[in-house]
C-alpha cells in the first residue's frame, strides 16, 4: 500500500525494475486507497529460476514499498509475504501478533503455520 499521490511512481518503479529480469509483470490495485497488486508471470522459465528471479525483484520492490507505505492493507498477509512483513514489522511487533495469535487461537488451529510457525 503506497499513499495515492505515489501510485504513479511506484508503478513505473516496478515496471523499470522488472525490466532486469527474464518474467513479466502485472500490476493493478485499488487506486482509491493505493493498495496495488504485483504479479509475476514465468511463461516457460524454468521453476527454480523464475522463484531466484522473483525473490530479488520482490525484495527490492517491497524495499520501495516500504520507503512509500506498507507491506499490506489487505486483510492479511500471505506466505509470500512472510520475510517482508518481518522485516517491515520488527520484532517487538511480531511477537506481540504472536501472542495475540495465542490468545485467540491457543491450539494453533485456525490457518495453522501459516504465518506463525507451530510452537
Amino acid at each position: 500500500v503506497v499513499p495515492v499521490t505515489k501510485i504513479p511512481d511506484y508503478v513505473v518503479f516496478a515496471d523499470q525494475l522488472a525490466k532486469e529480469y527474464d518474467f513479466r509483470l502485472q500490476s493493478f490495485g485499488h487506486a482509491g486507497d493505493g493498495n496495488l497488486h504485483i504479479y509475476t508471470c514465468s511463461n516457460d522459465m524454468e521453476r527454480e529460476e523464475f522463484l531466484r528471479q522473483v525473490d530479488d525483484f520482490m525484495t527490492k520492490l517491497y524495499a520501495k514499498t516500504m520507503e512509500l507505505g506498507v507491506i499490506s492493507g489487505e486483510h492479511g498477509i500471505g506466505r509470500g509475504k512472510i520475510k517482508y512483513l518481518a522485516q517491515a514489522a520488527g520484532d517487538t511487533n511480531i511477537a506481540l501478533m504472536q501472542g495475540i495469535k495465542a490468545v485467540f487461537d491457543p491450539k494453533m488451529i485456525l490457518n495453522p503455520g501459516k504465518i506463525f510457525p507451530m510452537p
